[in-house]
């Protein structure tokens, strides 16, 4: 049978960019650009309107230049103008002679074309007027100096518009990314809440409150997920209690059977099998329960009264292994919030590794180590065994496995029911080694 060709799955892609800041800057340029057309709405509707405007400046311009004129004592025509007007001009007697100029007409004049048709730009103006020095021919010129459209449409952009422009982006802008920010902000609630969820935390869901209603459906989509991947977890963890619990009775007959077999030999060796699946069954429903049972990990505990009470009731099993099992530190009280049954099965955990793992005529020693500076307090098993390769010792409390010294008939669920029992209460478990040989293994709890 052919397997399908497994793809490797994409890398994933680096983030673009926050979506506030890419709405906050589109937003912006709209705002920019809808001011830009609206400041030149002026000068494209004035382009119908120039030769009028021109005109009309001109017209001004030779009243301006009517009322300058005066006759000097000598009779001569004197015209009383600044240099730095904007138009140029000539002044005519009523036959045409020419009585007054201004030093740039002779050559604005031959360029400047005279008006013909409303489509062209106004630049030259004549007129008969009546002045203090009596009727006379006035010729108006816009010359270099003359201020055009776009000098205006400046102008005003300087004066009006900017003013009015800036103070009402920024405000814009501001008010823009406030919304958006706002409007985005029940999503770091979700993606929080996500982080949270495991597969021993399947009850997590994502909030659904004060979300855009174009992200509830997503929202809406993955909570259905994770129901129903709880719903897998709980019928998951029901089938190994149940298979655990149902196992119990088969054993308990196979046991029976045993004793009645002639051969002494091989019913101790088929005990010490035995004894092993019993052992598996019960970390199988201790890891079931475990998943189903919260722990009550706020109650006082003393650890001493803990170590004491389980080295009471293992101390036969001890001696039958022919190992020596002491408490030292177990004097006085040494408190911890925890749950005391939990705490119990995980030091009873590792008092059975211990035995099942050093030779006979060793000891085995609970240490009950009160809170120091920066530590809480802890429950250490050391033993003479062959202890953790370094290399195991990061995959110990994965379920099932088993490390490179492990001996004996051990399923691999101990220490992965002390671990799981030490991240509920907050703590860790810590494996080491003792000077000369051994295994240092510790439940560190949280101090008080």
């Amino acid at each position: 049978m052919i397997s399908p060709k497994r793809v490797p799955p994409a890398a994933p892609r680096r983030p673009t960019g926050s979506m506030a800041s890419r709405l906050g800057w589109r937003l912006g340029g709209l705002f920019v650009a809808a001011f830009l057309v609206a400041g030149l709405l002026p000068y494209i509707n004035s382009r119908n309107d120039r030769t009028e405007v021109t005109a009309e400046t001109l017209q001004a311009d030779m009243r301006s230049l009517a009322q300058s004129i005066a006759r000097e004592s000598d009779g001569r025509l004197a015209v009383g103008l600044p240099p730095d007007i904007h138009f140029a001009y000539q002044v005519r007697d009523e036959h045409g002679a020419v009585l007054a100029v201004s030093p740039d007409w002779e050559g604005l004049h031959k360029a400047a074309p005279f008006a013909s048709s409303p489509e062209l730009q106004v630049t030259v103006v004549s007129g008969r007027v009546d002045t203090a020095s009596g009727p006379l021919l006035l010729d108006v010129m816009l010359n270099d100096n003359a201020p055009t459209l776009l000098d205006g449409i400046v102008n005003e952009w300087g004066d009006e518009i900017l003013p009015l422009l800036l103070p009402v982006l920024a405000a814009a802008l501001l008010i823009g990314v406030w919304t958006i920010r706002r409007s985005l902000a029940p999503l770091a609630r979700v993606a929080e809440a996500a982080s949270s969820i495991t597969p021993r935390e399947t009850g997590v869901r994502l909030p659904g409150d004060d979300l855009p209603a174009e992200l509830l459906p997503l929202v809406t989509a993955v909570n259905d997920a994770l129901d129903r991947l709880a719903e897998g977890f709980r019928h998951q963890r029901e089938f190994a209690a149940d298979a655990a619990h149902e196992m119990r009775t088969p054993l308990a007959i196979l046991s029976a059977h045993i004793e009645t077999l002639p051969d002494k030999a091989a019913v101790a060796s088929l005990k010490q099998d035995l004894a092993g699946m019993r052992r598996l069954v019960d970390q199988m429903l201790a890891v079931a329960e475990l998943d189903a049972r919260p722990l009550h990990v706020g109650d006082a505990v003393d650890l001493a009264e803990v170590a004491i009470e389980l080295a009471t009731a293992m101390a036969p099993l001890c001696l039958a292994q022919h190992r020596d099992l002491s408490v030292i530190g177990g004097e006085r009280p040494v408190i911890a919030h925890g749950d005391s049954t939990a705490l119990r099965r995980a030091l009873r955990n590792l008092v059975e590794n211990a035995i099942a793992h050093t030779p006979a005529q060793t000891s085995i020693e609970i240490h009950v180590a009160d809170a120091t500076p920066g530590r809480g307090p802890r429950l250490i098993v050391r033993d003479a065994g062959p202890g953790f390769a370094p290399a195991d010792r990061a995959r110990v409390t994965q379920r099932f496995y088993r490390g490179r010294r492990a001996k004996g008939p051990g399923a691999g669920l101990g220490l992965a029911i002390v671990e799981r029992i030490m991240t509920v209460h907050g703590g860790r478990l810590e494996i080491g080694e003792v000077p000369g040989g051994g295994a240092d293994v510790a439940l560190c709890l949280p101090p008080l």
